[in-house]
């Protein structure tokens, strides 16, 4: 017999209805795993919420205070009510949303979770890409929660609609990147992280004063020009920038914890030829301009090239299975280690020279082919040769990214001390050689021959000094890689044999 107080089972019915309420107030099925857990996550930190309430408080506050004292036509209490609206929405998007995502892969890596992130079927681009996402939704969650206070402006004067949507456009678009780029930032060491950090606040707090006044994005983003074609191709070639600037920064911060195993090498040698797709619009449409937007792709070339040969890994066999614009087999300059970005980036000096000879012969410039050919060869040892250096010292793949730019610094310094005045005038005879042995030092005869170009050097033999360190740096190079690219022959044989293999047993 049943004792009266046991309580029923519930019916399967009613068990089905509850299940199916839940799943109305939970995530579709069909988002990513990776967003829906850092949704979760992120939505009930103390930040988004604390965020969320402090930005509404203050806002609620000034604006009654922005009613309460206006005074004739308001001019006064718009002026305060604008900034201070300008003022939160720029924080949140450009200072809070990086700052949280400069915490985003460290936490994981601290607390040893990424590992099994990484057993899961989640590869590392994904997670990467889950966490960005994340972080992008709440801090729209944000803008969203803003925007009536948007509508109240009205009452204070007259708005420039289409203004307000261009600039919180653009304002959702560089916190993009910028999360993107914390994100990258992340893996760093924690000295580094302040570093960014500081300068972060240091350039935001800068640029407050002209993006807060009524036309600053306007001047900012090209908008003195007349048509309105060009003000669009101006927002389109920024948005490509920015949006060549996100991938990198993305594909960057997967390599803090993927598998050895992976090749991460193609993606970012592959965003300076993404960014130089544009270059002919920008030719046709302001020849003036394409010579800004070169240069400009010359200094993102380097600094990429630079991070390249800084941050090798070591070359496996799966390597060369990798996908390369539909091919099995990725080129040799598509694989980790710095002898394969050795030539990556001389392939690159090539195409700038080639870009060059165009401009010659396309836009009627008159630039000296000769000398920007040997400019080019100069970039590309300077970047070698530390790289070089670096491969001789027997440590880990951190370490050597450090020394890698430490000796780029160390060699800096030393075309500094080598071109000093004061210690020409104490000794004219020692800063003659030091002048002719730092251009021969390949690093350091980049930035002499490029200083050149407007100020011959009077020193003689320039060109002979500069053409033994290009030399030792080649010989040196194809001393130092050859086992390298004999690992690259055996491994593709082995796989070609391997292929054979499983095709005659298919047979």
């Amino acid at each position: 017999m049943t004792d009266s107080t046991t309580l029923a089972a519930p019916s399967p019915a009613l068990a089905a209805s509850a299940a199916a309420g839940r799943a109305r107030h939970d995530f579709p099925g069909w988002l990513p795993p990776m967003l829906v857990k850092e949704l979760r996550q992120g939505l009930r930190q103390r930040g988004f919420v604390g965020g969320l309430v402090a930005a509404q408080a203050v806002l609620v506050i000034l604006f009654i205070s922005g009613f309460a004292t206006e005074v004739g036509d308001g001019s006064g209490a718009r002026r305060m009510i604008d900034g201070v609206f300008w003022s939160t929405l720029f924080a949140t998007l450009l200072i809070m949303a990086p700052l949280r995502a400069l915490g985003a892969l460290s936490a994981e890596i601290d607390a040893r979770t990424m590992d099994l992130l990484l057993l899961t079927r989640l590869d590392a681009w994904r997670i990467v890409w889950g966490k960005w996402v994340s972080l992008m939704s709440q801090s729209l969650l944000l803008v969203v929660a803003l925007l009536p206070y948007a509508v109240v402006r009205y009452f204070f004067g007259s708005v420039d609609i289409v203004q307000d949507l261009i600039a919180i456009g653009v304002m959702v678009g560089a916190s993009g990147v910028s999360t993107a780029v914390g994100l990258w930032a992340s893996g760093m060491n924690r000295i580094v992280r302040l570093l960014i950090v500081i300068a972060v606040l240091f350039v935001s707090f800068g640029a407050i004063s002209s993006l807060m006044s009524p036309w600053g994005f306007r001047r900012m983003l090209g908008f003195h020009h007349s048509s309105v074609w060009e003000t669009v191709g101006v927002f389109a070639l920024l948005g490509w920038v920015g949006a060549c600037a996100l991938g990198y920064s993305l594909m960057m911060a997967t390599r803090w914890f993927a598998p050895v195993a992976e090749n991460h090498a193609i993606g970012p040698r592959l965003i300076p030829l993404a960014l130089l797709l544009p270059a002919p619009f920008v030719a046709w449409w302001e020849p003036s301009g394409a010579e800004a937007y070169f240069v400009f792709w010359l200094v993102v070339t380097g600094v990429v090239a630079a991070i390249e040969f800084a941050g090798g890994r070591d070359l496996l066999a799966i390597h060369l299975r990798g996908r390369l614009a539909g091919s099995r087999l990725p080129g040799p300059a598509f694989l980790p280690g710095w002898p394969s970005a050795a030539v990556w980036a001389g392939g690159l000096a090539a195409l700038a020279v080639t870009m060059i000879a165009l401009a010659n012969w396309t836009l009627g410039r008159t630039y000296d082919l000769a000398a920007m050919s040997w400019l080019a060869v100069l970039a590309w040892a300077g970047l070698v040769f530390p790289a070089l250096l670096v491969s001789f010292v027997p440590t880990f793949s951190r370490v050597a990214a450090v020394l890698y730019f430490v000796m780029h610094a160390v060699l800096g310094l030393f075309g500094v001390m080598a071109g000093s005045t004061s210690l020409g005038r104490k000794s004219p005879a020692l800063m003659q050689t030091l002048d002719w042995i730092s251009h021969a030092v390949p690093t350091t005869s980049f930035w002499h021959a490029l200083n050149e170009l407007k100020t011959p050097s009077e020193l003689p033999a320039v060109e002979l000094g500069q053409a033994v360190g290009v030399a030792l740096t080649l010989a040196l190079m194809l001393r130092t890689a050859r086992p390298y690219w004999t690992d690259v022959r055996a491994m593709r044989a082995a796989a070609a044999v391997r292929r054979e293999a499983e095709a005659g047993s298919r047979a």
